[in-house]
């Protein structure tokens, strides 16, 4: 049996038969690292990731101010097979007004947007395609027609079958924090869940936020499990009365 297989074996025994031992400098180690983690400063801001030192940072912010930034749309995706009936679009259109009532939110573009050109005599006026209350008296086959033929809403903001939709829920430019991003992103998240309960359309959110609001929420658990599970092990070792490994 080669030397080095023989001292690995050694090397083993000596540890479970220190096994308490083992676990007290393993929980000193574990807490010397959380301590230092605790005094590692990091960024909250997503943004900073991406920053660079040759100037396609500053001209990313430019291009930022100039026409917006594109990571701060919370894009809400609702299904429905009877999507264009007047009570889906009634809470379609709830669920629009209480977005522009969230202090999280700066702007809602949804299917609402679209308007139709109408002319009065010399002028030409633009109304709103959806009427506001979805009265009963609407003429909703001619409503469906126009949101399924309306050049800047199909298969953009409205599928082609009139089954899918987007309501996208533009965050602040100034939100860069990831806590900010959190808290907007469960806002939408739970208007969505209130607004669409017992009903058929399903909710579901997409676009760099929520994405973003996922990964914060994985990172969380992935430290409290590096945090905990060795801190755990260590405080068993060095509890037990026998060998833990006999």
């Amino acid at each position: 049996m080669p030397a080095s297989h023989d001292e690995s074996i050694s090397l083993a025994s000596r540890l479970i038969d220190h096994a308490r031992l083992v676990g007290v400098l393993l929980g000193a180690a574990t807490l010397l690292g959380l301590f230092g983690l605790i005094q590692l400063d990091f960024s909250d801001s997503p943004r900073d990731i991406y920053t660079r030192d040759d100037g396609s940072s500053r001209l990313l912010e430019e291009v930022h101010k100039r026409f917006g930034a594109d990571d701060t749309d919370i894009v809400v995706v609702l299904d429905s097979d009877d999507l264009l009936s007047r009570k889906s679009l009634e809470r379609i259109n709830g669920f629009v007004e209480t977005l522009r009532e969230d202090v999280h939110i700066e702007a809602v573009h949804s299917l609402f947007d679209a308007r139709r050109a109408v002319r009065l005599g010399r002028r030409t006026a633009y109304w709103m395609i959806v009427p506001p209350d979805a009265s009963e008296d609407a003429d909703f086959d001619e409503v469906r027609e126009q949101l399924l033929t309306h050049p800047l809403l199909r298969d953009r903001m409205l599928s082609t079958d009139g089954r899918t939709t987007i309501v996208v829920a533009q965050m602040p430019d100034t939100v860069h924090e990831i806590g900010d991003i959190v808290a907007a992103v469960k806002s939408v998240r739970d208007t969505a869940h209130k607004s669409f309960a017992n009903t058929s359309i399903r909710a579901r959110l997409t676009g760099q936020p929520p994405i973003r609001f996922i990964i914060s929420n994985l990172t969380n658990l992935s430290f409290r499990c590096v945090a905990v599970l060795p801190y755990s092990l260590s405080v068993w070792l060095s509890l037990s009365d026998s060998n833990p490994f006999s």
